[in-house]
């Protein structure tokens, strides 16, 4: 009877081993079941966040402030300040490879 017994139980290294593999797959099974509900809780949540945004400016007024202190104020620049950068100089052309000069 002992040699039958000695074919049918594993090893104790084999069943450590065995342990450890259940241990880790269980451990995976339950990060990867959890994880799909993490994820959709977050998109649920930014999706909120946008709608709500959305919604505010549908129904936000033209003539409201923007918080930009400086929006519609007087241009500082000298008048010909931006024909030095190039911004001008492209009027009525369609790009610099058609310039004459």
């Amino acid at each position: 009877m002992p040699e039958d017994e000695a074919l049918t139980i594993p090893p104790e290294p084999l069943l450590q081993v065995i342990a450890n593999l259940a241990r880790f797959h269980r451990e995976h099974e339950q990060f990867y079941s959890q994880a799909p509900l993490r994820q959709a809780d977050e998109l649920q949540s930014r999706s909120r966040a946008l709608k709500s945004l959305a919604g505010r400016w549908s129904v936000t007024d033209v003539g409201e402030s923007a918080g930009n202190p400086f929006a519609g104020a007087e241009d500082l620049n000298a008048p010909g300040s931006s024909r030095s950068r190039g911004s001008s100089s492209w009027k009525g052309r369609t790009s610099p490879s058609s310039s004459s000069g």
